[in-house]
């Protein structure tokens, strides 16, 4: 069962806890009777809501009652969401008003979260009430900050659900910067070996760089074949032993625990199909051959948790915006103690060593040891935001975790479902989502949105659109090509999987011409529907029936848009 809400935050989360439907009082910070008085402002920003999301009484009678209807089959089909519903409208009404006042239906979810109000109040009243210095000194406001910043850790240990024997927390400015701590300091070797998943996010990459300059082999394993968007677990495997020596008729299990400077990254849930990989079965198959991984969880960690007592990678990589919107600036990673223990730092700042002996003739310096966090942290923490963050997580502890994991999910795979269903008046579909061989769908789907003679619509056509109807998406290609060029390559051939330079006009283009590469692809895109705590039944059906009315049932008028838009295009600079 769900633990008390009266815990303290110091106990472990429990992510596969039964649902429980929160009493309002247990579910906030303040009296939700009681106004807001530092944050009463944001109430007066004027917001107009747009033509195509305000009609007639008649006409919004029938949508509401459509509305309804369409709730009462999404229960029927996802008994467990319609537990905690109340709990959410709730937390809608008192934590997240102003997508309200402002007339918005918010699914850039894995963009950004959005920031519960009682956790601005909280934070906001607790650093007017007490000063905090510089955790690097002994009077009272140091050692509050410091003090602060041990229950932070210890809260993010808690949500991991990470034993603080094993690990250790970095905190850093996002899950980029951690990202880069791990691979500017991984000791790569020309033995050595980084590969990375095909729906690897830009930052991810980016960890490639390292691994070359050392002079390691650098590779990637596939999706699975038939435009799925689920992992090709033997290729990854394969990918791996080609670049695993072991000795003659050792298998992978036995070889186990023996490590090698071979560095394996995947995302535990991408942050463009939204799909949750098999990690355990990943991790599992890494270490049996001496590999580290590196697990990205910042698409899954905001509505799924992370639970690092059954999945045990070295690295793991958290940006806490995205899991309760407030604060930003501050991510952090969690490492293991003894993964810590065999990276090499190539500089040191102030706070990351013990002592520096410097004179014009010599410059010599004493480290931490590098197990320990402060090896990590460059220069002074953002002491004023770690207050910030084990406050957040007390809130999520809350909500509950898996309470949110099922409200998302729920809502997510629903409106999954009914864009696979979309049909233009000739019958061809309005979009394309690849399906999913292995995995369970996160809170995120994303589409190729396709016209009426089944060419792909410029996602800037959809951005426009749907921000003029008070709909906030993202589109593009969210910093993770992989994803990208894959459902892409289902419409256009060019795309080839495997990227050989020789004979592909596409790649080629890509090296030695980017502008016509960015002319041929650059209005090519996704658009990615991604949900939340907030997020309603009735979000997602507005989203499904703005699409009906206003584009499915005007297809003139879009292929209208879709021209005026070429008449203007220019190739974009950047792609991400």
């Amino acid at each position: 069962m769900a633990r008390a809400l009266n815990q303290e935050a110091s106990q472990p989360f429990n992510i596969d806890c039964d649902l429980v439907d929160r009493k309002p009082e247990e579910l906030s910070f303040r009296d939700p009777e009681q106004p807001f008085s530092a944050l009463e402002h944001i109430s007066n920003v004027a917001f107009t809501p747009t033509p195509s999301r305000t009609s007639s009484s008649s006409s919004s009678n029938d949508e509401d009652h459509e509305c309804a209807k369409a709730q009462e089959r999404f229960e029927n089909q996802y008994p467990q969401w319609s537990k905690t519903k109340d709990m959410f409208k709730h937390l809608r009404k008192t934590e997240f008003s102003q997508i309200d006042k402002e007339h918005l239906s918010y699914f850039d979810y894995t963009g950004g979260a959005l920031a519960p109000r009682s956790l601005i109040e909280k934070h906001l009243e607790f650093l007017r009430g007490n000063l905090l210095g510089n955790p690097h000194s002994a009077h009272g406001p140091s050692l509050r900050a410091s003090n602060e910043d041990e229950a932070a850790r210890q809260a993010v240990l808690n949500f991991c659900n990470a034993d603080p024997s094993v690990y250790t927390v970095i905190w850093t400015a996002n899950a980029s910067a951690a990202l880069k701590v791990v691979g500017s300091s991984y000791p790569f070797s020309k033995k050595g070996a980084f590969v990375y998943a095909p729906d690897c996010h830009n930052s991810v990459l980016g960890i490639s760089e390292f691994a070359k300059s050392k002079g390691a082999a650098v590779k990637g394993f596939k999706f699975g074949k038939n435009w799925t968007i689920s992992y090709d677990y033997e290729d990854l495997e394969d990918v791996m032993d080609s670049l695993t020596k072991r000795p003659m008729g050792c298998m992978p299990s036995l070889f186990s625990g023996k490590k090698s400077n071979k560095l394996l990254a995947v995302p535990a849930q991408s942050n463009v199909s939204g799909l949750k990989h098999c990690t355990k079965r990943i991790v599992d198959a890494a270490h049996q051959r001496g590999w580290d991984v590196l697990l990205d969880m910042a698409a899954l960690a905001p509505t799924s948790g992370v639970n690092l007592s059954i999945v045990q990678p070295e690295f793991v990589c958290v940006s806490f915006y995205k899991i309760f919107g407030y604060p930003t600036g501050i991510g952090c990673l969690v490492a293991k103690k003894s993964a810590l223990a065999r990276l090499q730092r190539p500089w040191f700042a102030g706070g990351t060593i013990r002592a520096v002996l410097s004179q014009p003739e010599f410059l010599h310096h004493q480290s931490y040891d590098p197990s320990m966090h402060q090896c990590w942290e460059d220069g002074t923490i953002n002491f004023q935001q770690t207050s910030a963050v084990r406050m957040g997580l007390e809130w999520i502890q809350r909500v509950g975790v898996n309470n949110i994991r099922v409200h998302t999910s729920s809502l997510i795979q629903w409106i999954a479902a009914e864009l696979k269903e979309l049909r233009w008046d000739n019958g061809a579909p309005f979009c394309f989502i690849p399906e999913a061989e292995s995995g369970d769908q996160g809170s995120s789907v994303s589409m190729l949105v396709l016209s009426r003679n089944g060419k792909i619509v410029p996602h800037k056509v959809m951005e426009a659109k749907t921000a003029a109807a008070n709909f906030a998406v993202r589109t593009g290609c969210f910093c993770n090509p992989g994803t990208g060029f894959l459902m892409l390559n289902w419409a256009d051939q060019n795309l080839a999987h495997e990227n050989k330079v020789d004979g592909n006009k596409t790649v080629h283009n890509f090296i030695h011409d980017f502008h016509a590469f960015g002319e041929e692809y650059g209005a090519k895109g996704l658009v990615r529907v991604s949900v939340g705590i907030p997020t309603t039944f009735a979000d997602a059906f507005q989203l499904l029936h703005w699409i009906q009315t206003e584009i499915l049932a005007k297809p003139q008028e879009f292929e209208a848009e879709i021209k005026s838009f070429f008449g203007t295009f220019e190739a974009p600079y950047s792609f991400c």
